[in-house]
């Protein structure tokens, strides 16, 4: 791929995010925003829930490491000197815990959504592209399923990919710790791409290629993939309104974009 069709559709991909949204509401399919929106509440509680376990499993081993349970408080008056340097060590190591943690939670909340509106992004997919080309697509149970794994295992392979990674770049950092604005932007960008990457093949699958097509179609127009899971990362980042508003709107923003992409190709040839 060239660096000025990169380029293009770099662009193309952010771009299409305002002609998804304005054409969500014209074509009347704000409803499909229900879904995460329900999704998000179900994994906000069972987070909320799962933050409260992990507080007490936390507090339980420091007191059978130290002997003392964790304060309630980290400005807790403590008078005694080793007490405060316990207590200080134990602090620091809960906060690197909980940053870790929820690090890990968001990277994970992005595919976890991925892979629970699956089924939705699919029948929207399709949606879209039945309004925009005029081509009717029945509807076939066998094949909504198998387009619903296929997206839910692309979205379990690109989260292990993307964890791998994340890891690799994070031991590199911890061992040249000068390489963190250069790893921080590595890691935006890869994770804009695994995000593009699920949203288009919903596209490729319609289209009747199958994964390993699918992969090099998606390498060939890198830059739309990375331009629109950009914005999904950004948008996703917005509490709760982000989990709401990012996967439709992408998943429309991708298909809208990918449709112009492959007609411009065909009016390309002679």
């Amino acid at each position: 791929m060239g660096y000025k069709v990169f380029i293009k559709e770099f662009g193309l991909g952010i771009a299409a995010y305002r002609s998804a949204f304005d054409f969500i509401i014209k074509n009347k399919l704000a409803y499909f925003y229900l879904a995460p929106l329900l999704i998000t509440i179900v994994l906000w509680v069972s987070g909320f829930i799962g933050l409260s376990f992990f507080t007490n499993w936390i507090s339980a081993l420091f007191n059978n490491w130290f002997g003392v349970a964790l304060t309630e408080s980290p400005f807790d008056l403590i008078n005694d000197y080793k007490e405060i340097i316990s207590q200080t060590g134990k602090i620091l190591v809960t906060i690197f815990l909980y940053i870790l943690m929820f690090y890990f939670v968001y990277r994970l909340n992005k595919y976890l959504m991925l892979i629970l509106i699956s089924p939705v992004l699919a029948l929207l997919s399709e949606k879209v592209a039945v309004i925009l080309t005029g081509n009717d697509f029945p509807f076939n149970t066998r094949q909504f399923i198998k387009d619903t794994w296929r997206g839910t295992i692309i979205a379990i392979r690109n989260m292990l990919i993307e964890l791998s990674l994340i890891i690799a770049l994070w031991a590199l950092t911890f061992a040249i710790p000068l390489f963190v604005p250069i790893t921080t932007l590595i890691l935006i960008f890869i994770s804009a791409y695994f995000y593009g990457f699920s949203m288009v093949d919903y596209t490729n699958e319609r289209k009747k290629l199958n994964l390993s097509e699918s992969i090099n179609f998606i390498r060939k127009h890198k830059g739309f993939v990375i331009g629109n899971g950009l914005v999904y990362h950004f948008v996703f980042m917005i509490p709760f309104v982000g989990a709401v508003f990012a996967p439709i709107t992408a998943a429309v923003a991708a298909t809208l974009g990918i449709i112009e992409i492959d007609n411009k190709n065909v009016n390309k040839k002679p």
